[in-house]
Protein backbone atom coordinates (compact mmCIF):
# COMPACT_ATOMS: atom_id res chain seq x y z
CA UNK A 1 0.00 0.00 0.00
CA UNK A 2 1.41 3.49 -0.53
CA UNK A 3 2.57 5.91 1.75
CA UNK A 4 2.23 9.43 1.47
CA UNK A 5 3.88 11.82 3.51
CA UNK A 6 1.22 15.41 3.80
CA UNK A 7 1.75 19.18 4.60
CA UNK A 8 -1.21 20.49 4.82
CA UNK A 9 -4.10 21.91 6.80
CA UNK A 10 -4.94 18.75 8.41
CA UNK A 11 -1.46 18.48 10.02
CA UNK A 12 1.42 21.50 9.37
CA UNK A 13 1.89 23.83 6.58
CA UNK A 14 5.00 24.00 5.00
CA UNK A 15 6.93 27.90 4.46
CA UNK A 16 8.76 28.19 1.92
CA UNK A 17 11.07 31.18 0.44
CA UNK A 18 10.35 31.31 -3.26
CA UNK A 19 13.07 33.16 -5.22
CA UNK A 20 11.56 36.06 -4.99
CA UNK A 21 11.81 36.35 -1.08
CA UNK A 22 8.88 36.15 -0.47
CA UNK A 23 7.70 33.54 2.34
CA UNK A 24 4.46 31.65 1.25
CA UNK A 25 2.95 28.58 3.15
CA UNK A 26 2.42 25.72 0.68
CA UNK A 27 0.72 21.78 1.03
CA UNK A 28 2.19 18.92 -0.48
CA UNK A 29 1.71 15.09 -0.95
CA UNK A 30 5.18 13.34 -1.61
CA UNK A 31 5.41 9.99 -1.92
CA UNK A 32 7.25 8.08 0.84
CA UNK A 33 8.04 5.08 -1.46
CA UNK A 34 9.21 6.61 -4.53
CA UNK A 35 10.63 9.69 -2.81
CA UNK A 36 9.12 12.07 -5.14
CA UNK A 37 6.69 15.13 -4.67
CA UNK A 38 3.80 14.85 -5.99
CA UNK A 39 1.84 17.30 -5.82
CA UNK A 40 1.91 21.11 -4.29
CA UNK A 41 -0.46 24.11 -3.87
CA UNK A 42 0.79 27.47 -2.72
CA UNK A 43 -1.61 29.53 -0.46
CA UNK A 44 -3.21 32.68 -2.49
CA UNK A 45 -4.94 33.97 0.83
CA UNK A 46 -7.90 33.63 2.64
CA UNK A 47 -9.73 34.92 -0.27
CA UNK A 48 -8.42 33.09 -2.98
CA UNK A 49 -7.58 30.32 -1.17
CA UNK A 50 -4.87 27.64 -3.27
CA UNK A 51 -3.55 27.50 -6.50
CA UNK A 52 -1.42 24.55 -7.93
CA UNK A 53 2.54 24.98 -8.09
CA UNK A 54 3.81 25.86 -11.67
CA UNK A 55 6.47 23.55 -12.92
CA UNK A 56 9.46 25.69 -11.42
CA UNK A 57 7.56 26.38 -8.51
CA UNK A 58 7.13 22.30 -7.43
CA UNK A 59 11.07 21.96 -8.12
CA UNK A 60 11.60 24.76 -6.04
CA UNK A 61 9.64 23.18 -2.76
CA UNK A 62 10.78 19.39 -3.99
CA UNK A 63 14.82 20.97 -3.33
CA UNK A 64 13.26 21.94 -0.35
CA UNK A 65 11.74 19.20 1.15
CA UNK A 66 14.87 16.97 -0.30
CA UNK A 67 16.95 19.31 1.18
CA UNK A 68 15.24 19.24 5.03
CA UNK A 69 14.80 15.29 4.78
CA UNK A 70 11.43 15.66 6.61
CA UNK A 71 10.63 12.44 5.30
CA UNK A 72 13.03 11.06 7.94
CA UNK A 73 10.83 11.84 10.76
CA UNK A 74 7.58 13.61 10.26
CA UNK A 75 6.20 13.74 13.29
CA UNK A 76 9.00 16.39 14.36
CA UNK A 77 8.15 18.28 11.53
CA UNK A 78 4.44 17.83 12.29
CA UNK A 79 3.44 15.94 9.40
CA UNK A 80 1.63 12.62 8.92
CA UNK A 81 2.14 9.75 6.30
CA UNK A 82 -1.07 8.65 5.07
CA UNK A 83 -2.27 5.91 2.56
CA UNK A 84 -4.24 8.21 0.57
CA UNK A 85 -3.99 11.23 -1.48
CA UNK A 86 -5.69 14.06 0.30
CA UNK A 87 -8.68 15.01 -1.28
CA UNK A 88 -7.08 18.42 -3.21
CA UNK A 89 -3.72 16.43 -4.28
CA UNK A 90 -5.74 13.63 -6.15
CA UNK A 91 -6.86 15.70 -9.34
CA UNK A 92 -2.82 17.47 -9.27
CA UNK A 93 -1.50 13.60 -9.81
CA UNK A 94 -4.56 12.36 -12.10
CA UNK A 95 -3.18 15.14 -14.30
CA UNK A 96 -0.03 14.83 -14.01
CA UNK A 97 -0.16 10.72 -15.15
CA UNK A 98 -2.40 11.66 -17.93
CA UNK A 99 0.07 14.27 -19.29
CA UNK A 100 2.92 13.11 -22.02
CA UNK A 101 6.43 13.04 -21.18
CA UNK A 102 5.76 14.17 -17.32
CA UNK A 103 7.79 12.81 -14.83
CA UNK A 104 7.16 13.19 -10.77
CA UNK A 105 9.61 15.87 -8.79
CA UNK A 106 12.41 14.43 -7.18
Amino acid sequence: MPAYLVADEDTSLWPHIFPDGRERMTRFAYDMEQRTLLAVQIETGPVFGWRDAEPHELEDVAADVSSNEPFLDPVAWDLEVVDALPDWAEPIVAAKAEAPGSAPAP
